[in-house]
């Protein structure tokens, strides 16, 4: 599918200088339910705007850092930053949930982000025991953070005890050459939307679209 703007490549020694410098983090947070819960079958824009308000709670900064960071001063008008994390919602496809259940949110954190880790757990303890999740406002705790390492996942938070020091890595350690491929389709259970200088494309509805890979 081609997109109506033009994009211009890095040279590929200056790709792979941004790949090794490039920083990420990515934690799995079990939130236990302190009572019932109603959650919508795709649960990604409940957690999504949820956290937004605990973290205005917590400080309208923070939420501005992650909800809409400021551009550097020498990018164009239309050009905007990324959010500086990637929110992974419960995949569970239930959308009622009893105390006791357990659901797991995954959040990934990259850049100066990895320094936000603490303001994460406490914008999430505070959403489980002062806000709760719409629209029941069910009430959760924390039990447990895991973070993925190339050893696998590492226990850093349990029974309300930090066990150890996080440690952000860097992306070749997640990432290695893909095998040669020449069609992928993608299947899509959620909306898609794709966006060009921050606007909204206009595109049939999508069920599953296929790409070539050169």
């Amino acid at each position: 599918m081609r997109m109506p703007y033009s994009v211009t490549h890095n040279p590929p020694n200056l790709q792979v200088a941004n790949l090794q410098a490039f920083r990420l983090a990515c934690y799995e947070f079990q939130l236990c339910l302190d009572g019932d819960l109603e959650l919508p079958p795709f649960k990604g824009a409940s957690f999504h705007g949820a956290l937004g308000l605990a973290l205005a709670k917590i400080g309208t900064r923070f939420r501005d850092y992650f909800y809409n960071p400021t551009s550097p001063s020498h990018w164009q008008e239309h050009q905007k930053p990324p959010k500086p994390y990637i929110l992974i919602p419960p995949l569970d496809e239930r959308t009622q949930f009893h105390k006791g259940d357990t659901l797991s949110l995954g959040i990934v954190l990259y850049g100066s982000a990895i320094d936000y880790l603490l303001i994460v757990f406490t914008t999430l303890e505070h959403l489980g025991e002062h806000m709760g999740l719409e629209p029941t406002r069910g009430r959760f705790h924390i039990s447990q953070i895991t973070q993925l390492s190339p050893d696998g996942a590492i226990a850093i938070y349990q029974h309300q005890r930090w066990l150890g020091q996080p440690h952000p890595l860097h992306a070749p350690h997640f990432f290695t050459d893909p095998p040669p491929v020449s069609r992928v389709q993608l299947n899509h259970t959620t909306r898609l939307r794709l966006k060009a200088y921050n606007d909204l494309l206009r595109l049939p509805r999508l069920s599953a679209c296929s790409c070539t890979a050169y």
